[in-house]
């Protein structure tokens, strides 16, 4: 059984396509051909007569994901696909060879299906070395190392993985290789150690505690429901020191390590109501089963969703004004890097 790294969009779009239909796709658009098969040189002179001014680079590495794709995935394999945004990793296995269906839409001509787990798990819940495989930012690679099974399996448990070895160059078939550093997403590493060091440093009812000094620092004034029944409520929240202005904030907080279902939603939209808040924010530190993000459109005007990917966002926006035991707690440099650049494809 092989272990490999897929990929949807920048946007989500994908992703949750790929969810409801069970399969994964190879989205690269205008691939007309069938691809079960080819060598890789033969899928390099497909993506050249594709895209012509393409860089050389790209042609060879977008041919070993080709080749990944088509000829080196198997049915049983196990596929990681990280939700851009939500902080989770939903995990499947294939249950197909290649396919190709030259009446499809573009871009969603060629595909495997895929048994999706009804659960998508944490990325804290992953080892840090495997969270480094994650990270690479090809669209299909193949997860190596030591004892990795165990690690993945372990991860999806909700256990702690062991460690794995250095990661490795990923494999492309044909003896292409794609060094790591040229195909690394060194933001989400960087923001996979701050999730971590949030999940380590505020634990259980702990994140009320961040999630109030986020909502003080944003400008709110606000109050603590006891530690116990709250009746769906854990902080209520209004613009203004004494937390007297609009809007008004009903906000309830789930820091287990399972995902939130739409009853934990709905609690919280009748809590709005009891102690007559505007808007709601309902935080889930390992994010929301598909139940809960359906609503979304229906809520759009009354709700907002956060999962861990929000909360450090939300937090490096007011990391300044946080108070200084809570910024002791949580320490962070800023660092300037280069963004990627044409010239460097």
């Amino acid at each position: 059984m092989a272990i490999w790294l897929v990929r949807g969009d920048h946007y989500g779009e994908v992703e949750q396509k790929q969810i409801d239909e069970n399969r994964i796709y190879l989205t690269w658009k205008g691939i007309h051909d069938d691809i079960g098969g080819k060598t890789i040189k033969e899928l390099q002179s497909i993506l050249r007569r594709t895209y012509p001014d393409a860089p050389q680079q790209r042609i060879v590495q977008n041919s070993g994901q080709f080749n990944i794709f088509a000829n080196k995935m198997s049915a049983g394999d196990v596929v990681l696909m990280p939700r851009r945004g939500q902080g989770v990793v939903q995990v499947g296995r294939i249950t197909s060879d290649y396919r190709f269906d030259p009446s499809g839409a573009d871009a969603f001509r060629h595909y495997r299906t895929v048994e999706w787990s009804p659960n998508a798990v944490p990325r804290s819940n992953f080892d840090s070395e495997l969270l480094h495989k994650l990270n690479a930012a090809t669209t299909f690679c193949g997860i190596k190392g030591d004892d990795v099974e165990h690690c993945v399996a372990n991860a999806i448990e909700g256990t702690a993985g062991t460690t794995l070895i250095s990661p490795k160059q990923s494999e492309t078939g044909d003896g292409d290789i794609v060094p790591p550093e040229e195909t690394f997403d060194w933001e989400q590493q960087a923001r996979d150690e701050i999730h971590k060091l949030i999940q380590r440093r505020f634990k259980g009812h702990d994140l009320e505690t961040l999630i109030d000094a986020i909502l003080r620092a944003q400008g709110y004034g606000t109050h603590r429901s006891p530690i116990g029944a709250d009746k769906g409520v854990d902080i209520l929240a209004a613009r203004g020191p004494l937390g007297f202005e609009n809007p008004r904030l009903a906000v309830q907080i789930k820091s287990e390590t399972t995902q939130i279902g739409r009853q934990v939603l709905d609690q919280l939209i009748g809590a709005m109501q009891n102690c007559s808040a505007d808007y709601g924010l309902l935080v889930s530190w390992s994010g929301f089963k598909d139940t809960v993000t359906r609503e979304v459109p229906a809520q759009f005007f009354r709700v907002r969703l956060w999962t861990a990917e929000d909360v450090a966002r939300e937090l490096l926006d007011v990391y300044e004004r946080l108070p200084e035991s809570l910024r002791a707690e949580i320490p962070l440099k800023r660092i300037w890097v280069v963004a990627e650049t044409d010239e460097a494809e």
